[in-house]
């Protein structure tokens, strides 16, 4: 695929991660972006997330669609539990379907749109965005029945492209709430923010029995083998969490 078309084709996604990176940096100074970060705080960050970033996400997984496209939504293109050829290996691949499930089981399940927004959250918020599109781009054997030989999703350098600017991401300490578009209205910020930790990992609390959303992880995260992911949401308002445990539970 030509470097030009992929540049053309990838250019709302380029500028929504630039306007995301200018978001971060309107102070200029790093220790002001764990704040910027806050979607209680910041409601501007959610809109650039929801709005042009998942807009420009979608036109990648559209891109290129054959005639034989099965999915009503592209939603359906990210739940690999409806596709036969999809297994579950790798922990990008287990990861993916477990925020699937979650965001299934959760308030958002009614609407595809929202259910696909929040994925894209959910993947900021655990510094996974990158590692999903790349599970995605990987089913070939699926990509070859729903995508076109140009499109995007089959192309490596266009890949390489999509992952290096969603990388450019991974240094901001994103805390949205993954199931806002449910809500009326945002909870009000708690005393204890809790704190921010490097990739997009955060550690904050629930307060009041509001919808929100919670990562724990230990400090040898994705070096201990040993160590599994639990991810979970229930229907209705609840703790969205993502745990890292080392041995037993």
């Amino acid at each position: 695929m030509q470097s030009a078309r992929i540049n053309q084709a990838l250019i709302p996604l380029t500028e929504a991660v630039d306007d995301i990176c200018r978001y971060f940096f309107q102070t200029g100074k790093i220790s002001d972006q764990a704040s910027l970060g806050r979607e209680l705080e910041h409601e501007c960050l959610g809109d650039l997330v929801r709005g042009d970033l998942c807009t420009g996400v979608a036109l990648l997984l559209q891109d290129g669609r054959a005639a034989s496209w099965p999915f009503a939504h592209i939603w359906e293109l990210c739940d690999g539990s409806r596709l036969k050829q999809v297994r579950i290996n790798t922990f990008g691949e287990y990861s993916l379907a477990e925020a699937v499930k979650a965001i299934s089981s959760s308030s958002l399940k009614s609407s595809k749109d929202m259910s696909f927004r929040a994925l894209i959250v959910l993947g900021l918020n655990m510094g996974l965005l990158h590692t999903w599109l790349s599970v995605l781009a990987s089913r070939r054997h699926v990509n070859e029945k729903v995508y076109d030989p140009g499109a995007l999703m089959r192309s490596s350098p266009a890949m390489d492209a999509v992952f290096y600017q969603l990388c450019r991401l991974l240094t901001f300490p994103f805390q949205l709430f993954v199931e806002s578009e449910s809500m009326d209205d945002l909870p009000a910020p708690p005393e204890d923010q809790g704190a921010s930790l490097p990739g997009g990992f955060l550690s904050a609390d629930a307060q009041g029995g509001s919808a929100s959303f919670r990562v724990y992880r230990d400090t040898g995260v994705f070096q201990n083998v040993e160590e599994k992911l639990v991810i979970g949401g229930t229907e209705g308002p609840s703790t969205w969490s993502l745990v890292f445990v080392c041995g037993e539970d």
